[in-house]
């Protein structure tokens, strides 16, 4: 009886954090070879299972920013990032983007003329 009870604990510990170690999926945004707006929070975002926690850090600092994905799936988090430089690299809970340069972000539209 004893052995039992242990088996099945074991089992909810093994479903339990298989869960919370979920893999993440990010948009195709967020690649390697990328450029994050220096001196801002950049926003992160992607899906991964319900109630598991996501860490992102840039290897520029010590700090570690931390969330908890929503019910829906959907997580979101905010990056600090510092003056122009590079590269860097950013985990993702144990995922890594790398070459990710730290500078000015424009988007520019505009007539064929446009120079």
């Amino acid at each position: 009886m004893l052995l039992m009870k242990k088996i099945k604990l074991i089992a909810l510990f093994v479903l339990f954090t298989g869960s919370l170690l979920a893999q993440i999926t990010l948009p195709a945004l967020f690649s390697d070879n990328m450029v994050l707006q220096q001196q801002s929070e950049a926003p992160f975002w992607g899906w991964a299972n319900a109630g598991a926690e996501i860490t992102v850090k840039g290897s520029w600092s010590n700090d570690t920013v931390k969330t908890i994905v929503y019910k829906d799936g959907k997580w979101v988090l905010k990056l600090p990032t510092p003056k122009a430089s590079g590269p860097y690299f950013v985990t993702i809970n144990l995922d890594t983007l790398h070459n990710v340069m730290i500078g000015e972000v424009w988007i520019c539209s505009g007539q064929s003329n446009m120079q």
